[in-house]
């Protein structure tokens, strides 16, 4: 039914790796005064910086917040605070967190697809992960590259397995990702499936090493219940949320998203069916991987399944309030993965398809790239300044009970031993 899309990766290693530090280099832009100033964003302060400072560093390491263990989140913090002085802290979970967010574009340029082999391509396929508008809350922090790691174990949940160094990176993939965000749950059904459709050791091995993990991470959630995530499965909510942030937002913007995020709202509290989510979001994902199966694409079919699962499962357990989850300002870090697959599903199809396809494919592309574009360096005031870390490690020693602020500004904590 698909044929495994596979070929030699670009010709030109030393342009490929251009191209990963260009990548960098642009998420690193978004935000310069997380590296100029530096950032300790929310929770890194406030929960895993103070967890750190009391230690031991095991209890640090494996403590869980709001109901589940961030391993990522941990460790960075963690590492800072043993490695470096209290003013250099930011530059190291900042940096750790460019790492992980990079690590879904090497997975993609070292996966072997026949549609990323021509560097355009890579490019392309880079931009796209790059360019989602709004997704600066998942931007270099400790905290949400939990998300990144989720759009990683998609990536290798499509690409297919080899053995050498790439297997020991998608190896650290299944681990990492099931220990720092519980999302990562609901992709374990896709891997024992695809390990049963293709009949593989090698995917029945990862399938195996993914759920030992996830199984960590549920035993954390259940023993530790969270009052403010609970899963909530109207399915006219979560079509319209999927139908507002996976369509209307990348395609349109922000602005047109906010407005029908309005009148979506308005209509369903006066008890109306959205019927351009229901009916547009179930047959497009099924035009979507229909078409994948015409042209025997098997990684744009099982991204489109890992973006399905994620967006389902991680609006449903959204931390909020129902009425929050539906609009376009808030949430946008359950948007984030979803969104960058069916992008890579879009334009896997637009560069293997026949004319007609790669017509309308290229247009869809050209869209996501121009809104892209349009909002990549318009970030929320909250997420683009904030205070300058050094100052309140200066405050901190000289005043060990002082009160330090982090990003943003309205988090504040102390650094204090327990009694």
């Amino acid at each position: 039914m698909f044929r495994e899309s596979t070929s030699p990766v670009l010709s030109v290693p030393g342009l490929k790796v251009l191209l990963l530090l260009g990548f960098a280099l642009l998420l690193a832009s978004r935000i310069p005064a997380v590296f100029l100033d530096g950032r300790l964003w929310a929770e890194e302060g406030v929960v895993f910086l103070v967890n750190a400072f009391r230690g031991p560093w095991w209890a640090a390491l494996t403590a869980p917040h709001t109901g589940y263990v961030n391993l990522v989140a941990n460790g960075s913090t963690l590492l800072a605070w043993h490695l470096v002085p209290l003013g250099e802290v930011p530059w190291v979970t900042a940096g750790i967190a460019l790492v992980v967010q990079c690590l879904p574009a090497l997975l993609l340029a070292t996966s072997g697809f026949a549609w990323v082999r021509r560097p355009a391509a890579l490019a392309l396929a880079l931009l796209l992960m790059a360019l989602v508008p709004m997704s600066e809350e998942v931007w270099l922090n400790s905290i949400t590259s939990q998300f990144h790691l989720m759009l990683s174990l998609a990536l290798v949940l499509a690409i297919p397995p080899r053995p050498g160094v790439s297997a020991w990176l998608r190896g650290l993939v299944l681990v990492l990702a099931p220990l720092s965000a519980p999302g990562a749950v609901f992709l374990v059904p896709l891997f024992w499936l695809r390990a049963a459709w293709d009949r593989s050791a090698a995917r029945l091995r990862q399938a195996v090493l993914l759920t030992l993990c996830a199984a960590v991470q549920t035993t954390v959630v259940l023993l530790h219940p969270e009052p403010g995530r609970s899963l909530r499965l109207d399915p006219a909510l979560l079509l319209s949320v999927i139908y507002l942030k996976q369509m209307v937002l990348p395609l349109l913007g922000p602005q047109m998203a906010r407005a029908q995020s309005e009148a979506v709202g308005m209509a369903l509290a006066a008890g109306h069916l959205p019927w351009r989510a229901l009916l547009g979001v179930p047959l497009l994902f099924l035009a979507g991987f229909a078409t994948a199966a015409a042209l025997r694409l098997r990684e744009a079919a099982w991204m489109l399944l890992a973006a399905g699962a994620m967006a389902i499962g991680g609006y449903a357990a959204a931390f909020g309030e129902v009425a929050q989850v539906l609009g376009i300002d808030f949430g946008m870090r359950y948007a984030y993965a979803p969104s960058v697959l069916l992008a890579l599903a879009v334009l896997a199809i637009t560069l293997r398809g026949p004319l007609a396809l790669r017509l309308a494919g290229g247009a869809l592309v050209a869209c996501l790239l121009a809104v892209g574009v349009r909002n990549y360096w318009m970030v929320s005031p909250m997420m683009a300044t904030g205070p300058a870390w050094r100052d309140q490690a200066v405050a901190w020693q000289k005043d060990p009970n002082a009160i330090l602020t982090v990003w943003p500004d309205h988090f504040r904590f102390s650094l204090q031993r327990l009694p």
